[in-house]
C-alpha cells in the first residue's frame, strides 16, 4: 500500500444542484446555516467568495473533534459545477502531506448526484485513507439537502 492515493464518493440529492453548486462556489460561509452541527464557521481570509486563490479557514465537527483547516480554492468550472480546494493548513496536515478535495455536481433529471473526490499523500503508512473525510463530505451534503428542501 502505497502513500498517495485517491478516495471517492458519491450521492443522490433531490435539491437544486445550482444552489449546492452555489454554497461551494461563493457562498461557503453560508453553510454553517445549513450544516451547522458539523460546520461551526467558515471565514474568508483573502480574496473573495468562490474565487480561485482565496484562502478560506473552516472550523468543523469529525468524529466529535472540533478541528481546522486551511485552503485555498484551486479552480471553479462553471458550466460543469466542478470545484477543487487545497488544503494546506489545520489539522488535516498533521497526518497528509498533500489533500485536495473535489466536488462536482452532475444533473440527473430531477435529481442530482453530488461526486466527491479526495487525492492525498500520506505522511507514513500508519495514516489511514481519509475515507472518514467522505463520510463527512455525505453528511454535509446531506444536511445542506435537507436545509434548502425544509426551507424551499
Amino acid at each position: 500500500m502505497g502513500l498517495s492515493g485517491v478516495v471517492e464518493t458519491q450521492t443522490e440529492i433531490k435539491s437544486d444542484g445550482d444552489l449546492f453548486h452555489e454554497i461551494f462556489g461563493g457562498k461557503l460561509h453560508q453553510m454553517r446555516h445549513a450544516a451547522s452541527e458539523h460546520v461551526q464557521n467558515i471565514e474568508l481570509h483573502e480574496g473573495d467568495w468562490g474565487t480561485p486563490g482565496s484562502i478560506i479557514l473552516w472550523h468543523y465537527n469529525l468524529g466529535g473533534k472540533y478541528l481546522t483547516a486551511k485552503e485555498v480554492i484551486e479552480f471553479v468550472d462553471e458550466p460543469n459545477k466542478h470545484i477543487g480546494f487545497k488544503v494546506f493548513e489545520g489539522d488535516i496536515m498533521n497526518y497528509y502531506k498533500s489533500f485536495k478535495i473535489d466536488v462536482k455536481v452532475v444533473p440527473q433529471g430531477e435529481t442530482n448526484i453530488i461526486k466527491w473526490k479526495i487525492e492525498y499523500e500520506k505522511l507514513n503508512e500508519d495514516v489511514q485513507d481519509p475515507n472518514h473525510y467522505l463520510d463527512f463530505a455525505i453528511v454535509v451534503t446531506k444536511a445542506i439537502e435537507s436545509h434548502h428542501l425544509t426551507n424551499a
